[in-house]
């Protein structure tokens, strides 16, 4: 009878820690990638991104190696003259694309574990943070339907979704730190019924915008959500969505005041470079034209979700959702806008294509506990993610590897 209860009890925690742990298995081969080597574009035309651990370990190596007085936790890459150069140590450049919070959580969390900072290191790091997001996007999904199997099939696609699988472990930068960050935004707006407190809103939006671009186009989806609200009922609990937006022009103050009073350079330098950088990787950037850019983008969207996205969108056609879940489902999709802006970004660095898996998850969660109400949907439901996650295994061990990397 004890075992029976723990069981009912604990099955689905158990059943996410096995599922992880055979994940990691699956991925056993990524830890003797060599990244440098492994940078390269697959047989699928999927580039790896694997270089970017050259930028993890620049910077992880200058706050080792100069004071605190003189890199200031600063996001340095390089030293390209079209960056600005710190006034304390003219040699470190300052790049501009985004917060220094990722490089700084990395660098805190290998110093609380005396850990060097090594790719494996990183890898290690970065498989954490997958697991404590399939961890929260199993309550997020629990909380929507209020049914544990759902839950567990949600955190299951975001274990075994391709994209996923590669870049929570080999590819560690701002956008996976963030998916635990906007998850827990989610969560807390789920249990609030959009009717956040004024410091949950501070909190989340501060916390948002300070880790990535992304960030802040999340923030500004809760913010149209609790400006809507507000215009459509006049309940005062949703003006406590301007703390949000208060946290959201408080770290954006931050990260600008970081740079400035590092460089000595002026506001019109610094939003002239963040503009360049920002062109670069818009969707009229010249490295393809617009017509190959978008099928690019489309067909590797299908390699790293395809299988989930099929299951959404046939549940899409056979159910609907109403009421609050529709704000959900807004909130969690308007990050997909920024895709659209630097579409050439996510074509190429696919870790920007995280946050297409979210919104991806909340509708089979929410659309299939509408269409399993029988046990033989149930088991139809759970049939069709086995399989497709099968199917990501699979495009996995081909899609992100290449013969001279391995």
């Amino acid at each position: 009878m004890l075992l029976r209860n723990l069981f009912s009890k604990w099955w689905p925690l158990a059943t996410l820690i096995l599922l992880f742990g055979i994940s990691v298995l699956i991925r056993l081969p990524s830890f003797n990638i060599d990244p440098v080597k492994a940078a390269v574009y697959t047989d699928f035309g999927q580039w790896t991104d694997t270089e970017v651990w050259l930028h993890d370990k620049y910077v992880l190596d200058i706050y080792d190696v100069y004071p605190v007085a003189v890199h200031k936790f600063l996001p340095y890459v390089g030293t390209d003259p079209q960056f600005l150069a710190n006034a304390a140590a003219p040699e470190l450049t300052v790049y501009t694309s985004f917060s220094p919070a990722m490089f700084i959580a990395l660098y805190g969390a290998l110093r609380v574990f005396d850990a060097p900072a090594t790719f494996m290191s990183m890898q290690v790091f970065s498989l954490a943070i997958h697991l404590v997001s399939v961890l929260l996007m199993y309550y997020l999904c629990r909380l929507l339907t209020r049914d544990r199997l759902i839950g567990v099939l949600g955190a299951t696609i975001y274990l075994f979704a391709t994209g996923a699988l590669w870049y929570h472990m080999n590819v560690y930068w701002a956008h996976q730190l963030l998916m635990p960050v906007f998850l827990t935004a989610l969560i807390v707006f789920v249990r609030r019924q959009g009717k956040l407190k004024w410091w949950e809103g501070l909190g989340l939006g501060l916390s948002m915008s300070l880790i990535a671009w992304t960030g802040v186009v999340s923030t500004v989806g809760f913010l149209f959500y609790g400006g809507y609200k507000y215009v459509t009922t006049k309940q005062r609990a949703y003006l406590n969505y301007l703390f949000m937006l208060g946290g959201m022009l408080l770290a954006l103050l931050l990260i600008v005041l970081q740079v400035l009073m590092a460089t000595g350079a002026s506001l019109g330098d610094y939003l002239s470079i963040v503009a360049h950088r920002a062109q670069t990787r818009t969707i009229a950037a010249k490295t393809m034209t617009f017509p190959v850019m978008l099928w690019r983008f489309f067909t590797t969207m299908l390699v790293d979700y395809g299988g989930y996205m099929l299951i959404a969108y046939t549940l899409a056609m056979k159910r609907r959702f109403h009421g609050f879940a529709s704000g959900v489902v807004f909130v969690a999709s308007f990050p997909l806008l920024e895709s659209a802006i630097l579409l050439e970004h996510d074509t190429i660095y696919g870790f920007g294509r995280l946050k297409w898996l979210i919104p991806v998850v909340i509708l089979i969660c929410l659309l299939g506990a509408k269409f399993a109400t029988t046990r033989k949907r149930r088991v139809i439901l759970v049939a069709a993610v086995i399989l497709a996650s099968i199917l990501h295994v699979w495009l996995y061990s081909v899609a992100y590897w290449h013969p001279h990397a391995r």
